[in-house]
């Protein structure tokens, strides 16, 4: 409670009586006190930030604008993030304690008086050359705070990932290839040099643009199932196609398109592209090159065949003939033991006939690819034992004529080395065909190939992969459990 008491006196001033007035002001107490409180714990709160605060009181001229500020109060973080440790700070004007003039101070209210949020600027100490990110209050009442946050490091941070772009970007820009940075919704962040020259357009024409403004709705729709695999998946892709420059001419190129992972989330993808045109026709004229040598190869090969078909299979048939012709003339009794000589003639006869087939199978010019791989497999079935299944229908007639003897042979390689190397007892020997291409398959049930591929590959296995090569086409090799499978894609007609 809080008592007053009112005095009354006489004319002498003598003071014959008083009125005692008692009023109740424990509301006013609690409010005091929770005040006091509150303020004791703002001053905490104050002083334990680690963001220097500084309570300033505007100072206004005579034209009614603030032209510099006093310092009312600091926190302790002030003291050391400002670098004023010892040194006199409250009750300073801004314009002596940080070097301001009043024209400075008046120019940057002007622009922000009628801000109602805080207004941030960084700001770098003349003293120890630090960075901070100062921010400033509206006026309220004509005091105001400002905040010191030290961004030195961060800044430092952000000079070096500057500077350490700049040197990416100045590394992609001088490279010959293509380089394109694209974000999940397939908008392009960055191209370098080459690919805005390629477009003949402006780099910075380029970003932000989605991919189908880039390069055309024909050779998005033709890639976004990469993209989208790429993206989804995190794999490595590569891609070659056909991409017309900015003078029209179509050139072929490669690209391989590479996830951009971060913190275990795949946030965009590299596109490096080349141009391959030459490379390519470099490659034609190779395979070109190697078909002549093959066709040659078996262009000798069946003269030879014819050769010793015509001449030494020939000549042993008519003596064979000549021998029985001879044998039949001696008496019953010495035929027998004559006869004997007649074995080693049938012998080197059908020994004959075996390297002309090999040299040149007669099958496959009368009967076709796939009558003359099945009699091929029942003679390898018979010579050795080893079971071979066949579905070879999807290959019936679909190659051109020429192309049936690389196919033979590849099969015949594929055969050979199951049959001497990995001790199969069964193969199968299939082919199913697709939109884009034909896949023939011969799996064996052998020890399969080593998990490490041999540097210099068997001549073997090289005849097969050019082979192939000659027409488009390509030869893999995968383990099973247990064998080995052959796999020779062959591109169909429209993808050649």
């Amino acid at each position: 409670m809080a008592t007053t008491i009112v005095p009354f006196a006489d004319a002498n001033g003598v003071i014959h009586e008083f009125v005692s007035i008692r009023t109740d002001i424990t509301e006013r107490k609690n409010a005091e006190l929770a005040l006091r409180e509150s303020e004791a714990k703002l001053q905490a709160l104050f002083d334990t930030m680690t963001e220097g605060l500084a309570l300033n009181e505007a100072i206004y001229g005579e034209s009614g604008e603030m032209i510099d500020y006093r310092i009312l109060a600091v926190n302790k973080a002030f003291y050391s993030l400002a670098d004023y440790r010892g040194k006199l700070v409250v009750n300073r004007f801004a314009s002596d304690l940080y070097g301001m003039s009043h024209d400075e101070i008046k120019a940057f209210w002007l622009s922000h008086r009628d801000k109602t949020e805080s207004v941030t600027t960084e700001y770098t100490s003349p003293i120890s050359k630090k960075v901070f990110l100062i921010s400033t209050s509206p006026i309220i009442h004509g005091r105001f705070v400002t905040s010191f946050l030290d961004i030195t490091e961060r800044t430092e941070i952000k000079q070096k990932l500057k500077d350490s772009e700049a040197f990416l970007r100045n590394m992609a820009n001088s490279l010959p290839v293509l380089v394109a940075y694209w974000l999940p919704d397939y908008t392009c962040k960055f191209a370098n040099k080459a690919y805005g020259e390629w477009l003949g357009r402006p780099v910075d024409e380029l970003l932000g643009k989605h991919a189908r403004q880039i390069i055309g709705d024909e050779a998005f729709e033709a890639r976004v199932h990469i993209y989208e695999t790429v993206l989804r998946s995190g794999e490595t892709r590569t891609n070659t196609a056909a991409m017309r420059t900015a003078d029209g001419k179509n050139r072929q190129i490669m690209t391989s398109f590479l996830p951009d992972v971060q913190a275990g989330q795949i946030v965009g993808m590299f596109a490096v592209t080349s141009d391959i045109t030459e490379i390519k026709a470099q490659s034609e004229q190779i395979r070109e090159l190697a078909r002549a040598v093959m066709t040659l190869s078996e262009k000798e090969r069946a003269e030879i065949s014819g050769e010793m078909h015509d001449s030494i299979g020939q000549s042993l048939v008519l003596l064979k003939l000549d021998l029985q012709k001879k044998l039949n003339a001696l008496p019953a009794e010495l035929q027998l033991d004559v006869r004997e000589f007649l074995r080693p003639v049938d012998e080197t006869l059908k020994v004959v006939r075996g390297i002309s087939q090999r040299l040149s199978p007669i099958f496959l010019k009368n009967l076709g690819l796939v009558a003359a791989i099945e009699h091929m497999v029942d003679k390898v079935t018979e010579q050795s034992g080893v079971v071979v299944e066949t579905d070879l229908a999807a290959i019936e007639n679909v190659f051109p004529e020429n192309w049936d003897i690389d196919l033979y042979r590849i099969v015949q390689e594929a055969l050979t080395n199951a049959i001497k190397h990995s001790g199969a007892t069964r193969i199968r020997l299939s082919a199913i065909a697709t939109s884009a291409m034909v896949i023939m398959e011969i799996a064996d049930n052998g020890r399969g190939m080593a998990e490490k591929c041999p540097e210099k590959p068997g001549l073997g296995l090289l005849l097969m992969q050019h082979r192939a090569s000659a027409f488009g086409g390509a030869v893999r090799f995968e383990n099973l459990n247990p064998g080995l499978a052959v796999q020779v894609e062959i591109p169909t007609a429209k993808n050649r």
